[in-house]
């Protein structure tokens, strides 16, 4: 199975539905888009893969573990707006 396929399969089963280029989440089982990705796909598609190989879910938790093993394993490299997580990933750790 191709990652991409493996990934929609992966975004189904979480609720999500498939990837139409927009930044969504899942509100009460309820798919709410909220922006374009834009210059984030590639970074936004990366993330994704990481839910697959860590396992992480994508729920408030999942999210913050994933955002700080993203941290933890290098961070995001040339994608520097997404270091603007930051903060998100403290708030969240924080939470959990």
């Amino acid at each position: 199975m191709k990652v991409r396929e493996r990934l929609n399969q992966y975004f189904e089963e979480q609720g999500i539905g498939k990837p139409d280029g927009w930044f969504a989440m899942s509100v009460g089982g309820k798919r709410i888009r909220l922006f374009p990705q834009g210059p984030l796909r590639p970074l936004l598609l990366l993330h994704d893969v990481h839910h697959l190989y860590t396992g992480y879910g994508t729920g408030l938790g999942g999210e913050a573990e994933i955002l700080a093993w993203e941290l933890g394993s290098g961070g995001f490299r040339k994608y520097w707006f997404a270091w603007l997580d930051v903060g998100k990933i403290l708030g969240l750790a924080l939470l959990f």
